[in-house]
């Protein structure tokens, strides 16, 4: 039977992708592959010679050709080639175009190369491999973890997302070591589960309350060496005097609104922008002192069984506010649900993570130095007076062994007395505590925290929008890539990725490397605009 050239070679101008195989088009069968390089063809040649897959067994082995019975010059427009040798099957093959050469006004040579990806295309499966990068199509808030390639942005505020600050009244607290009569010992008590040897008497910090103040000082002065006994005098947010002996500090919950929305003005589509650095929020204790915390570790984490995704659930960050005494106090804000901990667990589960407020004012008082250094002089005398008053008595009678020398120095000693006596009459003020311990926030009557939002500027925040838009997010987990599942292309990037199939080893080893050097998988026919839409097919998201 005499053989008869069936051959159909399509002479394509157009088509949108190359040998680098950054951009494919994803086919969703052979039908709608081959028509859409059909709709592609400038010239459709048929009864046509057999064209080879593979250059010739004669070594050296040259390049793909095709003759067809066209003029050079009316295809140089042309970058692609499909053919079906249909005498020996209804295969397509699919090539790339990589020169055209002149035999004569009725015939071109045209160079060409088989395009690993269309010709094998429903050829072959994914299994799973480490996926380093694809678009996600579960797009939900803290629904992706995956460290990026991202330095903090510049930074500014978003919006205050709470405050809270102690109520008025502020506490003068007065430590004495002994009761105001009778210069009895204090006696000790609990205060905020811990022994205190110090008896507090506390005053309301008003000019009221300092007078009151005063006035115990002057009562609690009748005592010898009174000032001694004063063990110090603090301004405080808490009243030790009334202060609960056991039990917790005195304490105040904080529940901040969940934000960010967006970054002053711009709204991104893919929800990972807002993840930290990008998005985040700060605590100051208007003290110069400030922490940070993200968004993010307020969620609450679950792992869906059945298709091994996680389930994020947002929370609004609780903080809890302790006024502990001390001498001087703290105030400090514990974060009580971060890291996944209820309130009741995250009070002790996030001491490292806290923020105080402290350094609260010591406060200055004078003793008498006078009285205090006379008191004990006078005690000394009286001690040694017996020995003065036998010596005197000896010398008199003249039976003092050495009583001149004894007399000496009883005259040395008083001199001593009188200047000692002298230097302290002088300086009868002696001051304790410190004499100028301002603090900011006391003093304008604002002891609390404040609690900021802060977001990348919008202009930061749309350039790591476009880069999600285009390469998806960090994955770096074991799983079939998301080929599909995203209105315009899917980007995919593995590593040694793993696909079994029937197809040529050659191109088998082409295919994998496509994968592992990040491929965009293209569902439309306009490959390379980025400008188009890419939702999750049959959700709201845009990741």
């Amino acid at each position: 039977m005499p053989y008869v050239p069936s051959t159909t070679v399509l002479v394509c101008t157009g088509v949108p992708f190359d040998s680098t195989y950054r951009d494919v088009r994803l086919f969703e069968s052979e039908g709608e592959q081959i028509a859409y390089f059909k709709s592609k063809a400038k010239y459709t040649c048929e009864t046509y010679s057999y064209q080879r897959v593979n250059s010739s067994v004669a070594e050296p082995r040259g390049p793909l050709t095709c003759r067809v019975k066209i003029l050079a010059d009316d295809i140089y427009d042309c970058n692609y080639i499909a053919f079906q040798n249909e005498n020996f099957g209804s295969k397509w093959f699919y090539a790339f175009v990589r020169q055209m050469n002149y035999i004569n006004p009725n015939c071109t040579e045209i160079v060409y190369e088989l395009d690993i990806w269309n010709t094998w295309l429903f050829d072959w499966t994914f299994l799973p491999s480490y996926v380093l990068r694809e678009h996600t199509l579960n797009d939900t808030m803290y629904g992706n973890m995956q460290p990026e390639p991202f330095q903090q942005p510049p930074a500014e505020i978003t919006g205050l997302i709470g405050e809270w600050h102690h109520p008025k009244p502020f506490y003068i607290n007065i430590g004495v070591d002994s009761e105001v009569t009778g210069g009895r010992a204090a006696q000790g008590r609990m205060l905020q589960n811990i022994y205190t040897g110090v008896e507090w008497h506390s005053f309301l910090a008003t000019d009221a309350g300092a007078s009151q103040a005063n006035d115990f000082l002057r009562q609690f002065s009748d005592q010898e060496d009174w000032h001694n006994h004063v063990v110090g005098i603090y301004m405080s947010v808490i009243n030790y005097e009334t202060s609960a002996e056991s039990g917790d500090a005195p304490y105040a919950d904080v529940e901040l609104q969940m934000v960010p929305t967006s970054f002053n003005g711009y709204t991104p589509h893919n929800k990972k922008v807002y993840n930290y650095p990008n998005a985040y929020f700060e605590v100051s204790n208007n003290e110069n002192q400030v922490k940070q915390y993200k968004f993010e570790d307020f969620c609450d984490f679950s792992v869906n069984t059945e298709t091994g995704e996680s389930i994020v659930t947002p929370n609004n960050p609780h903080f809890t506010v302790y006024m502990l005494t001390g001498a001087p106090d703290k105030v400090i804000a514990i974060p009580t649900n971060r890291f996944h901990y209820s309130s009741q667990q995250g009070a002790n589960a996030n001491l490292d993570d806290t923020i105080e407020i402290n350094g609260f004012p010591q406060c200055a008082w004078v003793g008498d130095a006078y009285a205090a250094w006379f008191g004990s002089a006078v005690n000394s005398v009286w001690k040694i007076l017996p020995d003065t008053i036998s010596v005197v008595t000896d010398v008199l009678q003249g039976t003092a062994l050495d009583g001149s020398d004894q007399a000496a120095n009883l005259i040395s000693s008083g001199a001593n007395f009188l200047t000692d006596m002298g230097k302290h009459l002088r300086y009868q003020g002696e001051l304790h505590g410190r004499p100028n311990a301002p603090y900011t926030s006391m003093q304008i009557g604002f002891v609390g925290f404040t609690f900021k939002a802060f977001g990348a500027i919008p202009e930061y925040a749309m350039k790591i929008d476009s880069f999600y838009d285009r390469y998806g997010y960090a994955t770096n987990m074991m799983k079939v890539p998301n080929m599909r599942g995203r209105e315009s292309w899917n980007y995919v990037k593995t590593r040694e990725c793993t696909i079994i199939g029937s197809l040529p080893v050659q191109a088998m080893n082409r295919l994998r490397r496509i994968f592992d050097d990040g491929v965009w998988l293209w569902h439309t026919d306009a490959v390379g605009n980025y400008g188009l839409s890419n939702r999750i097919i049959g959700g709201e998201n845009n990741g």
